[in-house]
């Protein structure tokens, strides 16, 4: 595969989402595990190659959820 070119056919979107209505989630796509400093989770990721997404949710009041 060329420098620069996507493993997938095109442009991949991967939605997270909580239960936890208000959650706050953080994500990582290196699979490391993410914590409240990782980037904010606004819409939907779009993703041009494979990537390990990992995410936490965040509320007020609560434990952080398991890495997911």
């Amino acid at each position: 595969m060329a420098e620069g070119e996507s493993r997938f056919p095109e442009t991949t979107r991967v939605a997270l989402g909580s239960y936890l209505k208000g959650a706050i989630l953080h994500y990582t796509l290196d699979g490391s595990t993410p914590t409240e400093t990782s980037p904010l989770y606004m819409a939907p990721l779009e993703l041009k190659d494979t990537a390990t997404v990992k995410f936490l949710a965040f509320a007020e009041g609560y434990a952080p959820s398991p890495v997911v």
